[in-house]
């Protein structure tokens, strides 16, 4: 894979765990 693909890829699942985090504070 490009370079470009992995940082793309890597940026979407940090994106993700931050949002899904995010979520499990507004519910506490």
């Amino acid at each position: 894979m490009d370079k470009i693909t992995v940082i793309f890829s890597s940026c979407n699942v940090i994106l993700f765990a931050f949002r899904y985090s995010l979520s499990n504070l507004a519910l506490m």
